[in-house]
């Protein structure tokens, strides 16, 4: 067995679930123009948290077209994904 910082990993895409947008172009928009994804919790109950602040994904569906552009294949590699 190899030790764990000998395995290997492989990067096939990246993608972003973020309280500033669910794409590059909304994100880096974001970024260009300051502006915050921290704000007061609205999807979680905060009676019991340690703060009532925080940042949250709320646009974020998992329906395949908040994945953004994608081919056939890739299409339905993340619909089998979503199934799992």
């Amino acid at each position: 067995m190899k030790p764990e910082s000998a395995r290997r990993v492989v990067i096939t895409g990246i993608g972003v679930i973020s309280p500033l947008g669910n794409t590059q172009s909304a994100l880096w928009e974001a970024f260009q123009s300051g502006r915050s994804g921290v704000g007061t919790l609205k999807s979680v109950p905060t009676d019991y948290l340690p703060t009532a602040v925080a940042a949250e994904a709320t646009h974020f569906t998992g329906e395949i077209d908040n994945f953004g552009p994608l081919d056939k294949e890739q299409k339905k590699a993340v619909k089998k994904a979503l199934k799992v």
